[in-house]
């Protein structure tokens, strides 16, 4: 049954199969919400671990872009390639900043990628994995889950796990980020 087969009252005009394409392999086929910027559509692989905790395909694309008419593959990220923590599943995020669009992902490293949206070229990436506080903590890193949210010239996001971990955090971070900054922070 293809996808053609299984929606006969839809007129799909492409489609493309990360998977195949691009040897991506999510965890918990999880996915994002895309987001489109002008002609192209950002979005999240998922590529993440396997049932041993390594990540299968460390050189697949984390995060891409298709033209939105043709299908197209525009460009792609392999950011964090293998130091995926599990997966990744937040939304990307589109900001202005003086006058400049980026497109920012959160990465399944717990830090976030700000991309110029054309091309793909890295504008800034910030670590946002807290120290942990207690030894206990060492083994357990939160991520990005939830979606970044931008407002004016700041970024907020939250930090915590998959529900069903079967762990749980003594800690959290809930960050404010200045997005109006360039490089590592």
């Amino acid at each position: 049954l293809s996808l053609h087969d299984a929606l006969p009252i839809c007129n799909v005009k492409w489609s493309y199969d990360m998977m195949k394409e691009l040897k991506v392999v999510p965890y918990h086929l999880g996915n994002c919400s895309p987001l489109i910027v002008g002609d192209l559509l950002m979005i999240c692989t998922s590529n993440g671990i396997d049932e041993e905790g390594k990540v299968p395909s460390p050189k697949a694309p984390s995060f891409i872009a298709v033209n939105k008419k043709t299908g197209k593959l525009a460009w792609q990220s392999n950011l964090p390639g293998a130091k995926i923590i599990e997966g990744q599943w937040s939304n990307p995020v589109v900001a202005t900043v003086n006058g400049k669009q980026q497109v920012i992902f959160a990465g399944g490293d717990c830090v976030l990628y700000s991309f110029e949206p054309t091309k793909g070229e890295l504008i800034w990436k910030c670590n946002c994995n807290p120290i942990p506080k207690k030894k206990e903590d060492r083994e357990i890193n939160p991520y990005i889950v939830a979606t970044p949210v931008v407002a004016g010239d700041r970024l907020y996001v939250g930090l915590g796990i998959m529900p069903d971990h079967g762990a749980t955090l003594s800690f959290s971070h809930f960050l404010c980020i200045d997005v109006t900054k360039k490089g590592d922070a």
